[in-house]
């Protein structure tokens, strides 16, 4: 008898293991594929983050770099207030060309006597130049705080001799310390050495505290030439100046403009070429005395209103040689 065979395509059996078999396989495709999915998804969020840092990256770095700029800025300013140097580059021709040769400051600096006022022995070892203006606020802080040091210890003892130059660094500066440069040149023309130098301190106390009629506000001085004007004849007459001589070289002038037009014309054509970084005042020139008024010497240089012991330290070197 002939036996029935089933088949196995027939076979319910058959298929449901068949079935059973595609899913496990379709199953392990879509693992695969979430797999290779998931893993391009991470490697784009890594991707991204990386881009992330890298902006973040570049933020701090501008960040810092601003930050930096207004360190240096605020450590400026510090600077500025606390040595009192003021610097205004002056720039002539012939100063521009020179400077194109030079690199850095000159260490040394020269000066000239002249017929520049003088205070002191004429036979001290050492002579000071000062270089300032009356408008300049850290020249009358040299002159009211470190100066009577220097004039106690060096300058009424013979060791140095100091000598009063003009110098407008700042050109704001001009409307009053130019008339107020010439009212000293009339009364040192006029009333002398001693004078000069009474005038000269009456003056800065002045401009500080208001006194004599001259007000204590530089704009006001600058705007008020009458009053600055008035202000300084009383100055003039306390310092012993005869007031009808100083009114008429008050009034020609031509003589105190080329006095102080000198002093002016050798800083910018002997200093400045030397000095590329810029010119300010109060400016000082410390050197061995010359042998006589005419004779340009050379020595150390110190830019602003310094401490006494700054100055000291020069001076007592330059003793030493």
């Amino acid at each position: 008898m002939a036996r029935s065979v089933k088949s196995k395509k027939n076979s319910p059996r058959t298929k449901s293991a068949k079935t059973r078999s595609n899913s496990k396989i379709n199953t392990r495709s879509a693992k695969s594929v979430a797999n290779k999915s998931a893993k391009r998804n991470t490697h784009k969020k890594q991707l991204n983050t990386n881009q992330a840092q890298t902006v973040e990256v570049v933020i701090d770095n501008s960040v810092l770099k601003l930050v930096a700029i207004l360190v240096l800025g605020i450590v400026a300013v510090v600077a500025l207030l606390v040595y009192g140097k003021t610097t205004a580059t002056i720039t002539t021709p012939k100063a521009q060309t020179e400077q194109q040769n030079v690199q850095q400051d000159a260490t040394e600096l020269p000066s000239v006597i002249g017929d520049s006022p003088v205070l002191g022995k004429a036979d001290a070892p050492v002579t000071i130049f000062e270089y300032a203006d009356f408008e300049c606020p850290f020249c009358r802080r040299h002159e009211l705080q470190t100066f009577p040091q220097i004039k106690k210890e060096y300058i009424d003892t013979g060791k140095v001799k100091y000598v009063a130059k003009n110098f407008i660094a700042v050109p704001g500066h001009k409307p009053s310390a130019e008339p107020t440069a010439y009212a000293a040149y009339c009364v040192y023309k006029t009333a002398g050495n001693d004078a000069f130098w009474k005038f000269k301190t009456l003056v800065v106390e002045a401009f500080e505290k208001g006194e004599y009629g001259i007000p204590s506000s530089g704009e006001v001085r600058v705007s008020n030439k009458k009053k600055l004007l008035t202000g300084l004849r009383e100055v003039a007459k306390k310092a012993g100046a005869d007031l009808t001589k100083y009114d008429s070289c008050m009034k020609d002038l031509k003589d105190a403009k080329a006095f102080v037009a000198r002093d002016q014309s050798y800083v910018e054509s002997k200093i400045v070429p030397l000095m590329p970084s810029g010119v300010g005042t109060p400016m000082f020139v410390i050197c061995k005395t010359p042998k006589d008024n005419n004779t340009e010497c050379k020595g150390p240089v110190i830019m602003g209103a310094y401490p006494f012991s700054q100055f000291k330290e020069t001076i007592d070197s330059l003793l030493k040689k």
